[in-house]
């Protein structure tokens, strides 16, 4: 039993042996301040640990009489917590210019009195490039930013602790069941790996939000935590680019959640410049923009190149996605709902966006007139969209939300695959303006219906919804003059549900090359009134068998719910006719959608 004491005790240093080690004068500072909490710790390369209440205690000994390799047991940070308290080894010849203020530090620099004045803290931070010995602290599985400071409990401020521990080191664990309230910016930097615990890790901005700008951050990885504002027009998450040439690429988010505090306020995550990203399971909600990808401020003023969203949720915020001017974004499997104006708005300059497998519910909520699940909306005519792919998506209006699924202002190159669905909206397509090879679109359920309003150039068929045919054929396409002997193609009787757009395909025979003019016209054969007016179209004929390809408005000409006739001549005495010989009709096919 004596031996187990004798054993024990020497695991100690008496208050006699701390007189000896670190002088009196500091003793009795410690002594007076009630910091000294016992000694009986042992540490990484040291036989015993002083342990002290905080790192002010630390940094008050005096620090000529200490010996290098000297280990202290810190309880906490600063005084009464303890957050952020561990092991540190006086090292005599380190050099203070190192000082960080958590994992170094030089016993000169002067400690905060007040954690919520950001001078002094700013001051506590810097380090002078002169003079040797600091505090280095040993022996921790992760680094947090508790160890610099860093308050969990959402009281003191802590933007600056944080963004000195990533600088510092880069990758750093935030810890759980946590609060940081920040009054400014988080700066997070290259090659950052910042992890916390999901929604219990809670960054909360009152003003800025984490930035990582430039080259600086490049390659940095975000995972697991909650990011609040609760403010107005702050920005959760702002990864931008100092010019074009010095932008953040190569990075990753992971389960990050967005949350503004305020709905309608701000944006959950800007993306300015750059290229190459993957985001996974990102969540954003009540903001007045989720995600919004810009221009680069310099030029060439491009967008983001190269990111790609898997899962996630954009929930509830004004707009769930906004793009002006990215190249190549690519959703897959997100769920975009309940956003009040639009569920996805591309503009001015947006280029291949794709839409995989995106689940859009009860978007538009607070214009159903005006607003769309997907918004393709132009105002400069140089600025043309192009590249839209919807591919297997799900549209589902419910009980709130726009009557429209897709409204498209100008693009060049949509597609809208027919695996997609769409239910109960009153337009699941709006086409104002589109230049495409082709344009197909989705499986309209009974309650959809298809509209095209103005008036779309089309470079080849236009195929959208249901697609239905009437197929009619015709000896000789008379030459010369227009005249009623040329005869009717055929009769067909036309919904009243039928889509505005269709298109009719002629096949014809000709004996040379030229320019061959039509008329394509219409009756109602109840009553022998022509319906609308006649749609007159130019072809550039080679020797042989044509398919020449026309845009029909059936709303423009009053088709729908019309028993019709149609008539094919052949305009000889136009000017644009230039000869192509005779021309013998093969075949032509009225296509319509319903």
């Amino acid at each position: 039993m004596e031996e187990k004491q004798a054993g024990r005790e020497s695991r100690f240093i008496s208050r006699r042996k701390v007189l000896a080690t670190i002088g009196a004068a500091a003793a009795g500072a410690i002594a007076v301040s009630g910091s000294v909490v016992g000694f009986g710790k042992e540490a990484v390369g040291a036989n015993c640990a002083i342990c002290l209440d905080s790192l002010a205690d630390l940094i008050a000994l005096d620090e000529s009489e200490l010996h290098d390799g000297q280990c202290f047991c810190v309880k906490g940070y600063r005084a009464g917590t303890s957050h952020g308290g561990g092991t540190y080894v006086w090292d005599a010849s380190r050099g203070k210019g190192v000082h960080n203020g958590g994992t170094v530090i030089d016993p000169n620099r002067p400690f905060p009195t007040d954690w919520t004045n950001d001078g002094q803290v700013a001051n506590w931070f810097a380090a002078d490039a002169a003079g040797q010995g600091c505090y280095t602290r040993i022996g921790d599985a992760a680094i947090t930013p508790e160890m610099f400071g860093a308050d969990p409990g959402g009281v003191i401020p802590s933007q600056r602790q944080i963004t000195r521990c990533a600088a510092a080191h880069g990758g750093i664990q935030l810890s759980s069941k946590a609060t940081y309230l920040c009054t400014d910016n988080v700066y997070f930097t290259k090659g950052s790996c910042v992890a916390g615990y999901g929604r219990s890790t809670n960054l909360r901005f009152t003003s800025g939000g984490v930035v990582l700008s430039g080259t600086e951050s490049k390659e940095f990885s975000l995972e697991n935590f909650l990011i609040t504002t609760a403010g107005t027009g702050q920005i959760a998450l702002d990864i931008i680019d100092a010019n074009v040439n010095t932008a953040p690429t190569r990075w990753s988010l992971r389960n990050l959640f967005l949350y503004s505090e305020t709905a309608g306020q701000g944006t959950g995550c800007r993306i300015r410049g750059g290229w190459i990203a993957s985001v996974f399971n990102l969540v954003a909600q009540r903001f007045a923009v989720g995600v919004d990808i810009v221009r680069s401020d310099s030029p060439p003023n491009v967008g983001f190149n190269g990111v790609s969203f898997v899962g996630g949720e954009l929930q509830g915020n004004g707009v769930g996605f906004r793009s002006r001017s990215p190249l190549g974004v690519n959703f897959f499997g997100t769920a975009i709902e309940g956003n009040t104006q639009f569920g996805a708005r591309l503009e001015n300059g947006t280029r291949q966006v794709n839409f995989d497998g995106v689940y859009f519910e009860s978007n538009g909520t607070a214009n159903v007139n005006n607003g769309s699940d997907i918004a393709i909306d132009v105002d400069d005519p140089l600025a043309t969209i192009y590249g839209i792919a919807v591919r297997g998506s799900i549209f589902l209006r419910g009980s709130s939300g726009c009557k429209r699924a897709i409204v498209v202002n100008k693009a060049i190159g949509l597609y809208v695959d027919p695996a997609c669905s769409f239910h109960g909206y009153e337009n699941a397509l709006v086409l104002n303006e589109i230049v495409a090879n082709g344009v197909r679109g989705g499986l309209f359920d009974t309650r959809s219906l298809l509209s095209v309003t103005g008036q779309p150039v089309i470079n080849n068929t236009l195929q959208y919804g249901n697609p239905t045919r009437s197929s009619f054929s015709l000896g000789n396409v008379a030459a010369g003059p227009d005249t009623v002997t040329d005869g009717w193609l055929g009769f067909v009787a036309f919904g009243t549900g039928i889509a505005n757009r269709g298109a009719v395909d002629v096949c014809v025979h000709a004996e040379q090359a030229g320019t061959a003019s039509f008329r394509l016209a219409a009756i109602d054969t109840a009553t022998n009134a022509p319906l609308g007016t006649d749609t007159l179209f130019n072809a550039s004929l080679t020797a042989g068998i044509n398919k020449v390809n026309v845009a029909y408005n059936f709303e423009s000409g009053g088709l729908k719910g019309k028993y019709v006739a149609f008539r094919l001549s052949r305009q000889g005495d136009s000017p644009a006719d230039t000869n192509a010989g005779g021309v013998t009709l093969i075949e032509c096919f009225v296509q319509y959608y319903v």
